[in-house]
């Protein structure tokens, strides 16, 4: 009886858990069809917010780029869109350079390829641009040191200071100009090449060797060259640059590659990429016054002192004279420089243009302080110095300085025959160009 009980209540249960496990079942499938539901619902909600917020951001972006293109635009923008128009670094003719020699390979050609110009170039025997070269290598040259204006960058063969330098001046100059040199290379370039150089040509050591200042770019590292010895006496070893140093160094190194990039093709024209652009910039502190300092920095590199910074003229003193005992010490009689003006030092209208850029205030510039600086050091030491300055100067209030080129900024044709004809008659005034007469040294450069 007991048995029969058992029997029926197990038998009893088995329905009710089979009922369980089918609900249990059902529940499961039900959430499982819901999950995949929601998961579906989901995607494509993101799919939806993901798309909405492109759309959102391309349509800012437009709205932003036609606001600055047609309703308002900074001065600086829209200056720097017009620059970008002509914007570009002379190629090609910089793979003939031979780096570890420190010229340009002999003998060579290369091609100077700018949106404002198009020349053919050619290197000499021994790796310099001279198209002009005297034939006789047996009477004495003079040699002239600088960078991309003594090569002659931007102007044909027939327009380099080798050659109005040269014909028919009752002068032979021999130019070693290296795109891109400052007043450390210019010394470097001397070192290295004068022994060998000798060997080819007769250089006249009684006459001074003459080194052609890029004013613009050349200053600072010019007072930075002083007699190693004298300038670390006392001096502790030099820190390591902190982490912050570095970060700020690698953002740096970011922002001028951003700022490659955004100065070429479509970006180039897009007032919303330059305006972006030139807030990075101004993040690294171009144009930005360096209160330490007391300059302001332009686009292209050049420096511009406020009216309220005192003279460097120690500075310069120290400098020169280090630059000219290295000479000596090669055989040079003396060492005689040429000051050449950033062509915004010479013109009003270009220097509002980088002040545009650069967002400073072109009122607040001493655009002689360099000169200034320079000269009383040269008057000090008794160092001939040539401000060639009056050779550019423009009447024009309304165009720029027509012997530079508008982007580029380097000297033009007219540029560089105004310039050699100035020297060439300062350099006889002073008899410094006859063929065995010892260069009377000069306080006055101008």
């Amino acid at each position: 009886m007991a048995l029969d009980s058992a029997v029926r209540e197990i038998t009893n249960t088995k329905p009710s858990v089979a009922r369980v496990d089918e609900g249990r079942d059902a529940v499961l499938a039900a959430l499982r069809r819901r999950r995949l539901h929601m998961t579906q619902a989901n995607r494509k909600t993101n799919v939806f917010l993901f798309i909405y917020a492109i759309s959102v951001v391309v349509f800012s972006l437009v709205f932003l780029e036609l606001f600055l293109r047609f309703i308002y635009a900074p001065e600086s923008v829209k200056v720097r869109i017009y620059m970008n128009k002509l914007a570009g670094a002379p190629t090609n003719f910089q793979k003939s350079f031979d780096q570890d020699n420190f010229k340009f390979f002999p003998n060579s050609i290369g091609e100077m390829a700018h949106p404002e110009y198009t020349i053919p170039v050619s290197h000499d025997f021994f790796g310099f641009r001279n198209p002009c070269l005297p034939s006789s290598r047996n009477t004495g040259y003079t040699l002239l040191v600088g960078d991309s204006y003594v090569y002659g960058l931007g102007v044909d063969d027939d327009n380099t200071f080798s050659c109005h330098l040269n014909k028919n001046r009752g002068a032979k100059f021999y130019t070693m100009g290296i795109p891109g040199a400052s007043p450390p290379d210019y010394l470097r370039m001397l070192k290295t090449h004068t022994m060998t150089l000798e060997k080819s040509i007769s250089i006249d050591k009684t006459k001074p060797v003459f080194v052609m200042l890029f004013l613009g770019n050349d200053f600072e590292s010019l007072l930075s060259m002083t007699d190693q010895a004298e300038s670390t006496k006392g001096q502790l070893e030099p820190q390591q640059p902190s982490a912050k140093s570095k970060i700020i160094g690698h953002l740096s190194e970011i922002i001028l590659r951003l700022n490659d990039i955004v100065s070429l093709g479509v970006l180039s024209k897009s007032y919303l990429a330059q305006s972006v652009k030139l807030s990075l910039l101004k993040l690294k502190s171009f144009g930005k016054y360096d209160e330490q300092r007391g300059y302001h920095i332009n686009y292209a590199g050049s420096t511009f002192y406020s009216k309220n910074v005192p003279l460097k003229i120690a500075e310069a003193r120290s400098a020169l004279s280090y630059f000219a005992k290295e000479t000596s010490r090669l055989g040079y009689g003396a060492t005689s420089f040429i000051l050449m003006p950033d062509p915004s030092e010479v013109d009003r209208i270009r220097l509002k243009r980088d002040a545009a850029i650069g967002q400073f205030d072109p009122d607040q510039i001493n655009t002689s302080f360099k000169f200034d600086s320079i000269d009383k050091a040269c008057s000090d030491l008794q160092i001939y110095c040539l401000d060639v300055r009056p050779a550019l100067e423009s009447s024009s209030q309304s165009q720029m300085n027509p012997n530079f080129y508008i982007s580029d900024g380097h000297l033009n044709a007219q540029g560089v025959s105004n310039v050699s004809n100035y020297i060439i008659s300062a350099l006889k005034d002073k008899s410094m160009l006859g063929p065995s007469e010892r260069p009377r040294i000069s306080t006055q450069g101008r």
